[in-house]
């Protein structure tokens, strides 16, 4: 099944009737194209001492955070189209290992806002053609076993016609950390090709949303920012709020649900570490501590005004040290399992898989529970629709 975030996303925010998706039983189809830019003629000015909390919040997630992270993820992607390029150029050790190093910065610049899956890029399944995940069928490696076996041309321009799979992030990973990966590039053309193919791909997804969000581009920011004041997105502030708290609360429903619980089955020997998110590169425990830093700063505003100094104010400094604490234990636990999450799926470790899981539990009923019910928020997922 879906992850709860994308079928929200999917299925609410964008009004289809379906979409395709990972873990569903085929392999997702092509990317669509027909989007086109999503300005908005807002302008919206920076908070003064006067304005009102929510204004403060919402301009500091939109500017401050969701914006910056977008920029953040463009420009680690475009030095992993770099090292891809210089890679296929001198295909030798050395380069190997900085192509493999770029692409883990990439990574973790997604993982810290990917949790952010309304604006542009939820439009032509642009954050399934950066990642393709939860994988419950082995969809990534069967797309690109064929698309390797293929002979037609492959160019990002091409890529883009081929399952979601096939496009992204798990795409390169598969490639890149075959054990075989130096022999194989250096002998097979075809692999360098749908690695700068699917490089130029997720840069491109990820400049355009760059374009969008920006305020000197399209603007989505002020969409965000604008919340009552004329956004045709959101329509008031409270129904901005209730989106980003969803989005934080789907945030740590993916990680309990299809990062650990549903990889981690009821056992070791029901466990399927294949379906851990990265389980080529061994960096499915650090995605999860990436995923807490970007949702701390989404959550703290960053440098700035957040949903922190939102319950200060009220007066609930208790569940806000509560959110910070959780959040916290989850990382730490992700980085003690970094590298070694999968194996520890069925070994003498998975306890403590297990109780990463837990506090995953925990950090989600804090959002989905504690901080709605302050801020008088509605939930706008089911969470069991995950297990």
């Amino acid at each position: 099944m879906q992850s709860i975030k994308k079928a929200f996303v999917c299925c609410c925010f964008l009004g289809l009737a379906s979409c395709s998706g990972g873990g569903g039983g085929g392999e997702g189809g092509p990317s669509t194209t027909t989007g086109g830019s999503v300005s908005t003629a807002i302008e919206v000015n920076p908070p003064t001492a006067e304005s009102s909390s929510s204004f403060k919040l919402l301009y500091q997630a939109a500017n401050g955070v969701i914006f910056p992270g977008y920029q953040a993820a463009s420009g680690s992607f475009a030095a992993m189209q770099s090292a891809l390029s210089t890679l296929c150029t001198t295909p030798d050790g050395s380069n190997l290992a900085a192509a493999r190093n770029a692409w883990r910065a990439a990574m973790d610049a997604w993982m810290q806002i990917a949790l952010i899956q309304f604006g542009p890029i939820g439009r032509d399944n642009g954050e399934l053609r950066i990642q393709f995940f939860p994988d419950n069928n082995n969809n990534v490696v069967r797309s690109t076993d064929r698309l390797l076996a293929g002979a037609d041309p492959v160019t990002s321009a091409s890529i883009v016609n081929e399952s979601v799979a096939a496009q992204g992030l798990p795409t390169i990973e598969y490639i890149l950390f075959s054990s075989n990966a130096p022999t194989e590039i250096s002998s097979e053309p075809r692999r360098c090709d749908i690695l700068n193919a699917a490089a130029g791909n997720i840069r491109s997804v990820m400049d355009s949303t760059v374009y969008e969000w920006d305020p000197a581009g399209a603007g989505y920011v002020n969409e965000l920012a604008g919340a009552g004041l004329g956004s045709q997105r959101f329509p008031s502030e409270q129904f901005a709020i209730e989106e980003l708290v969803n989005e934080m609360a789907g945030a740590a429903s993916l990680v309990r649900i299809q990062k650990l619980t549903s990889p981690l089955g009821s056992s070791s020997a029901n466990a399927q570490p294949s379906q851990f998110e990265s389980p080529r590169s061994q960096t499915s425990g650090k995605n999860i501590a990436q995923n807490m830093i970007g949702l701390r700063r989404f959550y703290t505003g960053g440098d700035g005004f957040g949903f922190d100094d939102v319950l200060v104010e009220r007066g609930r400094t208790d569940l806000n040290n509560r959110i910070l604490q959780k959040i916290s234990s989850v990382e730490s636990r992700a980085n003690s399992l970094a590298g070694s999450l999968e194996a520890a799926s069925q070994n003498g470790s998975r306890g403590q898989a297990e109780q990463l899981a837990s506090e995953a539990a925990d950090l989600t009923r804090l959002f989905l529970d504690d901080l709605a019910s302050e801020l008088g928020v509605a939930i706008s997922f089911n969470e069991n629709d995950g297990d």
